[in-house]
């Protein structure tokens, strides 16, 4: 099986997810229900930006759970703007954060990492055809060929 953690990621092909998200800016405090899918609740004392993704998809009904609905979420001001930019519909948003990938043509294995270059997944399996995926902060990942390519678009 390939090592992929060889792979020199710096100068591969960029992506940026194709997914646009609705936001408007919120004065007041406010606290989101992420207990079920972060863990815990995402508080903010005063303004920030609401963010609800837009579903690309029909929902789908899978093993007793609901596919492909959006989700709600708050961002801080600065970190809005710093990652977000203008999309085509109004109050519609595109991230501006992109990543550098490469799809690996045989079955490999890849250390998935963390921003501070901690190990969380010790050789993690990819298919051929998958990618390994290098994201703006140093994370190193492994991310399967049919959810990349649904989810992310090449940047000329």
């Amino acid at each position: 099986m390939f090592d992929a953690n060889s792979l020199e990621l710096s100068n591969a092909p960029r992506y940026r997810k194709k997914a646009t998200v609705l936001a408007f800016r919120l004065e007041a405090g406010a606290t989101y229900d992420k207990l079920g899918s972060w863990g815990s609740n995402q508080e903010f004392p005063g303004p920030h930006y609401t963010i609800v993704g837009i579903v690309q998809r029909e929902p789908e009904f899978v093993g007793g759970r609901v596919i492909g609905t959006t989700d709600v979420y708050g961002c801080g001001i600065e970190e809005f703007h710093s990652m977000y930019e203008q999309a085509e519909g109004v109050g519609e948003y595109r991230k501006t954060e992109m990543v550098r990938a490469i799809k690996v043509e045989e079955p490999f294995t890849v250390d998935t990492t963390t921003r501070d270059g901690n190990v969380e997944v010790k050789a993690a399996r990819g298919g051929a055809g998958d990618y390994v995926v290098l994201q703006p902060g140093g994370e190193r990942q492994r991310i399967s060929a049919d959810f990349f390519e649904e989810h992310y678009e090449q940047v000329p």
